[in-house]
């Protein structure tokens, strides 16, 4: 299971999330949405340890992975899958189909 506590994230003098929690079962699906500039990358990034968490805890398991290298995370088998191109135009049969096959 991943789970996100009161986490808090930004760049320089900006703060973009604000004590964000989530929680992700394993074998769960998730998908992440929003408008442009709501934090949806930095949210990711900050779970894989691309960006620092200001605040709060990234846990994996039960095994808190918050202060984590990014390639230590990979490692203990996460990771985040960006939707096929056509999601971003329009979403058809055969788009979500390829999507599904992509994750079995």
């Amino acid at each position: 299971m991943l789970s996100v506590e009161k986490l808090d994230a930004g760049y320089g003098g900006s703060q973009i999330l604000w004590s964000v929690d989530l929680s992700v079962s394993s074998g769960q699906v998730v998908c992440l949405m929003g408008r442009n500039g709501v934090g949806k990358t930095t949210l990711l990034k900050t779970i894989m340890g691309l960006l620092p968490a200001r605040g709060g805890r990234v846990v994996l398991d039960g095994v808190d992975v918050t202060r984590w290298a990014p390639d230590r995370r990979a490692r203990a088998t996460f990771c985040a899958q960006r939707a096929p191109s056509c999601f971003l135009k329009k979403s058809t049969v055969r788009c979500q189909a390829r999507a599904a096959a992509a994750l079995s």
